[in-house]
């Protein structure tokens, strides 16, 4: 079956499944029941088991309604989780006494009676099971996965029965944390585990529980966190005799570090696993002093800017696999770095190749990773732009006396740290206010055209609001944050803010609000805190108003908006200063992406980039040929803005490029906006071009 062209046939088809059969497992249920009476001649509960059976019935009848071809719309993948087996809610289980009253109420309604021996549950739940080879993973929760989500439970059970480690590094936003779950709540009703601990960003630490609450809520989650309980510690001394899945942020983890040891953990899942990136950190020497049978990592982003942070998540999930950090750097790191550079020659290329290659079958059994162009036919479009936007007079000026001030040339000397001079140039690019405040910083207008992205971001807005589009915004620094929250407020837009700052309860709170409330129309969020696991798919417009060296960290933030249960199309856009620092960010970003690339999917990716060096960090060309305008994205006759144009640009070596080369060129002219790919050609053209001159 074409997945793509029969989308809804195939979603159809699950939803008939699910329903259909658990309807049939609780009738013949029922019918057993009714025989062993008819036996015993006990007539009273004959007809409250008939009772029971019309009920289901009933239920059967209206629940068709979900795979009818006339509701079938109002019920798709968008809004997969509704069929969830069990209803979804945010609490915990540290109260022991209310877990167990709760537990007992969902077994008697699927169990017909209440029982104290949860083995006698877990016994009949297996005749209302998929059997994966010696695993019973409960019919409802089989039925709500896709074929790929069954493929991972496959991959998890290789790996336990090898007794190895692995990293779930799926594309974000295709279900990792239910494909996790899944594969748990199968461990646990075979009962094969008993202690479960999952170290989270504290920002989704509540998504962990609701998630499983709505799929196996059998087994109790605690949140090990103070504000959760007065006592963290006698709850995790209590829990070791109770079994479950115990949630810690990594903050907490290190601190209730003595305790958790105490247990014996059957599973450790480090979700965000890359957090433990670095070797040298002290949470990488924590984990790996934790002791635990088995070890699973989820990451979308298993390499983020060097080869050497995947060895340091191969040394946590199989220790010793990639040999010792030295002979991993001098075998892999370095040959495939250095192959991947303009300036590389034949046999350094031919290396990195042979590297990757060898690498990537070494480490393929412990890594599996899908990207959603290849298993999720059913998400909605996704572009991702690149906006080139111009200085402003004000910034070009600043910008340029920074380059000539003492700070610049005390980093040439080495006298100061690159860093320093890095920021300062960068401040410049987002907003001149971000150095400075006077009496214009309370001045709307100035917010405005004192900057080349606020007048894009402007632009932006106005047209978005007209169409009823709703807008994620991102930027890495607070102080940004502020100065875009003052234009919101000026404009009277409806906005939300996350930060550093804000608690836990008052992000998820924000987080419903955005997705589920029609009046609000921006939600304004640092990057990093904004990019990790949350789901934001009330927004259909992403703006990326600064770009980070780490690539990984602006991948993660666009993604919160093209996610499972996103209906509409999503555009993202990254605002960057052209011929400045950002231009230079954003180059390290296509080669980090490009190295992450090489080793996970395409080992034989061309060169592109010539190693930097601080002249070429510390210059600016104001080239207005390069950077030329055109209309608005509000109205074609409206205020002009500063987009990336190509019509202008001389290549000075154009007799030097091949005809192909050529035609890409002519191609580009017509384009106003360059996407991820076309930007790395137009990149290594003029690379070439500056090269030859």
């Amino acid at each position: 079956m074409n997945k793509e062209e029969d989308v809804e046939k195939y979603e159809k088809e699950i939803l008939k499944k699910v329903i259909e059969d658990k309807t049939k497992k609780k009738i013949e249920k029922i019918n057993e029941e009714i025989k062993q009476c008819i036996k015993e001649n006990d007539t009273k509960k004959i007809d409250k088991l008939n009772q029971k059976k019309e009920k289901i019935e009933q239920n059967y009848e209206s629940e068709k309604l979900l795979f009818s071809d006339e509701d079938f719309e109002k019920n798709t993948f968008s809004n997969y989780e509704e069929i969830k087996p069990f209803s979804k809610h945010y609490e915990c289980d540290n109260d022991l006494e209310k877990f167990i009253k709760e537990r007992n109420i969902k077994i008697k309604e699927i169990y017909g009676e209440e029982t104290e021996k949860i083995e006698d549950f877990y016994n009949f739940l297996k005749t209302q099971s998929h059997k994966l080879e010696f695993l019973y993973i409960y019919n409802p929760i089989w039925n709500i996965l896709f074929s790929y989500q069954k493929e991972c439970l496959d991959w998890l059970l290789f790996l336990y029965k090898n007794e190895e480690g692995g990293i779930l590094a799926d594309e974000m936003g295709l279900g990792k944390t239910l494909q996790i779950l899944s594969f748990l709540s199968a461990m646990f009703q075979s009962k094969f585990i008993k202690n479960v601990l999952i170290l989270s960003p504290a920002t989704v630490m509540k998504h962990w529980v609701c998630e499983w609450k709505s799929i196996f809520p059998f087994e109790r989650i605690c949140i090990f966190h103070k504000s959760k309980s007065s006592s963290v510690e006698k709850l995790i001394n209590s829990f070791k005799f109770f079994g479950g899945i115990g949630v810690v942020s990594y903050d907490g983890f290190k601190i209730y570090f003595k305790n958790l040891k105490k247990i014996k953990w059957d599973y450790t899942i480090l979700d965000e696993g890359h957090k433990i990136k670095n070797m040298n950190s002290l949470i990488f020497k924590y984990v790996k002093e934790f002791e635990c049978e088995n070890k699973i990592m989820i990451t979308g982003t298993p390499i983020q800017n060097n080869l050497g942070e995947l060895w340091t998540l191969f040394d946590f999930i199989v220790p010793g696999k990639l040999g010792s950090y030295s002979s991993f750097m001098e075998e892999y790191e370095i040959p495939i770095k250095e192959g991947g550079y303009m300036n590389a020659n034949q046999n350094q290329i031919q290396k990195a190749y042979k590297c990757s290659v060898i690498l990537r079958n070494l480490i393929e059994p412990n890594i599996l990773r899908r990207l959603k162009s290849k298993v999720a036919g059913q998400l909605p479009n996704k572009t991702d732009k690149v906006i080139f936007c111009s200085l402003t007079e004000e910034q070009i000026f600043f910008y340029k006396k920074c380059l000539d001030s003492d700070l610049v040339e005390g980093i040439f000397k080495g006298e100061i740290n690159v860093l320093t001079g890095i920021d300062s140039l960068r401040k410049i690019c987002n907003h001149l206010f971000l150095h400075t405040q006077n009496d214009k910083y309370l001045n709307p207008e100035y917010l405005v055209n004192f900057c080349g992205k606020m007048i894009i971001l402007d632009n932006f807005l106005k047209k978005w609001k007209k169409e009823e589009n709703k807008v994620l915004i991102f930027s890495q620094t607070i102080g940004m944050l502020n100065i875009i929250e003052k234009y919101l407020k000026y404009s009277n837009f409806n906005y939300l803010r996350m930060d550093g700052k804000t608690s836990i309860s008052k992000r998820n709170e924000n987080i419903e609000k955005f997705n589920n409330e029609k009046n609000i129309f921006v939600f304004l969020l640092t990057t990093r805190v904004g990019g990790l696991g949350l789901n934001l798919v009330g927004a259909n417009r992403v703006i990326i108003y600064d770009p980070d060296w780490n690539p990984s960290t602006d991948n993660q933030a666009k993604e919160r908006a093209y996610r499972y249960g996103q209906s509409q199309d999503v555009e993202t856009y990254r605002l960057i200063c052209a011929n400045t620092i950002e231009e230079k960010v954003y180059q390290k970003q296509i080669f980090k992406n490009l190295l992450s690339k090489k080793i996970l999917k395409n080992p034989n990716i061309s060169k592109f980039f010539a190693k930097s060096n601080l002249i070429d960090i510390f210059t600016y060309e104001h080239n207005t040929t390069q950077i030329g305008k055109i209309t608005s994205p509000e109205n074609e006759n409206v205020q002009e803005s500063n987009f990336i144009d190509l019509h202008d640009y001389e290549f000075k070596n154009i007799i030097e490029l091949t005809n192909e080369e050529k035609n890409i060129i002519s191609n580009y002219k017509l384009k106003n906006i360059l996407t991820d790919t076309e930007m790395i050609d137009f990149i290594n053209l003029r690379e070439r071009d500056i090269k030859e001159d």
